[in-house]
């Protein structure tokens, strides 16, 4: 319940006091499904999720604090006692980092690794080649 996809996935299923973080959700939802699956588009999609799960998280640590007060819930070690937000937010957190890291760290290794031509084959792992490679790779 920690990790982020976990986050990321259970968010949308979640009912909501606030109508004002629906709108924000539901906009993050539809960012994500408007970017295509392109590589390029990758690390920006990504991004748009994180946002989202910052917002649910944030949503949801109020909610704590509300209930917190509402119940005259005090810092006590029983489970009823320990805010349970705060190592949520730093998995999470831990999480994005690490997946943000291994985007840029991948897209740096490779740049070039997918080429799609005109029509529509794609090759793998080509890297950087010249016009005329690039002719006799579509005569093959």
């Amino acid at each position: 319940m920690k990790s982020f996809s976990y986050v990321d996935l259970v968010l949308q299923d979640t009912p909501l006091n606030d109508p004002n973080v629906e709108l924000t959700l539901r906009g993050f939802v539809q960012q994500v499904d408007n970017l295509t699956g392109r590589e390029d588009e990758k690390l920006p999609r990504m991004e748009v999720r994180f946002a989202r799960v910052r917002a649910f998280l944030d949503y949801i640590a109020h909610e704590e604090q509300n209930e917190r007060a509402a119940f005259s819930l005090q810092a006590t070690s029983d489970v009823w006692g320990v805010p349970f937000m705060p190592s949520i937010r730093e998995q999470v957190e831990r999480e994005i980092e690490w997946i943000s890291r291994r985007l840029r760290e991948n897209r740096e290794l490779f740049p070039e690794e997918v080429i799609v031509w005109e029509d529509n084959r794609e090759l793998v792992g080509l890297g950087e080649t010249t016009e005329d490679e690039d002719e006799a790779a579509i005569a093959d």
